[in-house]
């Protein structure tokens, strides 16, 4: 796996001009299969760890939470909770 995500280089054309090649320090392959297995395992994490103070909504590439609370510094506090939780990398 490793070797498949390290030492990428890509570069770009734009009228016939080549850039230079630069190393690809981040995300996987477009296309790749790679890319919606790791999507889905984030995702799977997320509404694991956010499911019991949100309602998680998921739509094809889309993912929301919905907070609701009569109190604004109620929501303040549960949307500030929710938003320290989703930072935490699995």
């Amino acid at each position: 796996m490793k070797s498949y995500l390290r030492q990428r280089h890509q570069r770009v054309t734009l009228n016939n001009n080549w850039s230079s090649w630069k190393e690809v320090r981040h995300g996987v392959p477009q296309g790749s299969i790679l890319e919606p297995l790791l999507f889905l395992i984030y995702t799977n994490f997320l509404s694991k760890n956010v499911s019991d103070r949100t309602i998680p909504v998921f739509f094809a590439e889309d993912t929301s939470f919905i907070l609701t609370n009569c109190n604004a510094s109620e929501l303040s506090r549960k949307a500030n909770e929710v938003f320290n939780i989703t930072q935490i990398v699995p």
